[in-house]
């Protein structure tokens, strides 16, 4: 991860410490991924980048190797570790990326050169294993996520009628009775029936939910740079989660799927399933392994609940092949992701695998 302090011509954050229960201090940074997050501050380095990597830019977020030039399909090479940053050599006439990783030994600095095909180099770029920290970062600002709670339904609840008032102030577009049909059906694949009850307060009577199931409305959106370069334009996404629940309690346990649209258009979706593996059963119960998760999850739903390296890993590569964008993925993922307290991740860790 790549902390942004600040950057010329404007500032991505103002730091903010915020005390822990121990004493030490959070401190309030951006990643390179355009997200806001708490770090211990005695993490991070005061030091600038360039002082300490020089001309070292290729930043690896995966175990992997680079290949002798002469075999760039290598299936063993130089290692490179999670965290090693290396150097790109000069490589505009070439048709392949020489690297250079650099392993410093107390006074002594041991050199290799080793090779990536300009394909796979592009691929570990847009998959989110490399970041070339040289370039702009970050790509994105996530301004803001809100629920939009006038819209959902409650676990096995029908939605019988709509505020369309209530719809405007949380969207922040204007929305009314003769709308409202449309846009459920355009930014969030719902297709609903309804009729105008009163148009003057805005009320619609409205017919949609799911049995033993929740429905879930969520605005994003994300600053981009304009022209210029100044984050002055905006991306806006809508999502609509499906939240399977324990209907003789009324509880949200996980989310079964979301579906992410931007303009009117379908943008990927990502599946409880696909990133966890099957659930255990129809009917959630005390010994399945999606109720054990939200037990130590402080009690929130989820569709991921990232409690180890490889979680991590693994979630956020289904993320990029849905979004088709390492960034997006970054910043979407977070929004539905509970992870279990300190003291619980290991346990958390063993309930639901990392699947490979």
């Amino acid at each position: 991860m790549i902390i942004h302090m600040r950057r010329c011509g404007g500032k991505y954050i103002i730091p903010k410490k915020i005390s822990s229960h121990n004493d030490d201090y959070y401190t309030l940074v951006r990643t390179h991924h355009g997200n806001l997050f708490l770090v211990f501050d005695k993490l991070i380095s005061k030091r600038k980048y360039k002082k300490i990597y020089g001309n070292q830019n290729i930043i690896f977020h995966q175990n992997s190797h680079i290949c002798p030039e002469n075999n760039l399909d290598c299936a063993e090479g130089i290692d490179v570790s999670r965290g090693n940053v290396l150097e790109l050599m000069d490589s505009q006439n070439r048709s392949d990326i020489k690297l250079r990783k650099v392993t410093k030994i107390g006074d002594f600095s041991r050199v290799k050169i080793g090779y990536l095909s300009k394909k796979k180099y592009e691929k570990y770029k847009k998959s989110g294993v490399i970041t070339d920290a040289s370039k702009r970062h970050p790509s994105y600002l996530h301004e803001s996520t809100k629920e939009i709670s006038s819209l959902g339904t409650e676990c096995n609840q029908i939605k019988r009628e709509i505020n369309t008032n209530s719809v405007t102030r949380e969207m922040g577009i204007s929305v009314s009775p003769l709308n409202i049909i449309s846009i459920l059906k355009d930014l969030f694949s719902i297709n609903a029936k309804g009729n105008i009850k009163d148009e003057k307060s805005g009320l619609v009577e409205m017919s949609y939910g799911l049995e033993h199931k929740a429905i879930e409305f969520y605005r994003t959106i994300v600053k981009v740079p304009d022209a210029s370069g100044n984050f002055n334009d905006k991306r806006i996404f809508d999502t609509v989660a499906t939240v399977k629940c324990i209907p003789e309690i009324g509880k949200k346990i996980y989310i079964q799927r979301v579906l992410i649209q931007e303009n009117e258009k379908t943008l990927g979706m990502v599946s409880f399933s696909s990133v966890n593996g099957d659930i255990t059963s129809s009917n959630i119960d005390a010994d399945s392994r999606e109720f054990n998760i939200y037990g130590k999850n402080g009690n929130r739903h989820f569709l991921t609940s990232i409690n180890s390296t490889a979680h991590y890993e693994r979630a956020i590569r289904f993320w990029i092949s849905a979004m088709e964008d390492v960034g997006l993925a970054n910043i979407l993922m977070p929004i539905f992701n509970a992870s279990c307290e300190t003291k619980n991740r290991d346990i958390c860790a063993n309930i639901l695998p990392a699947l490979q």
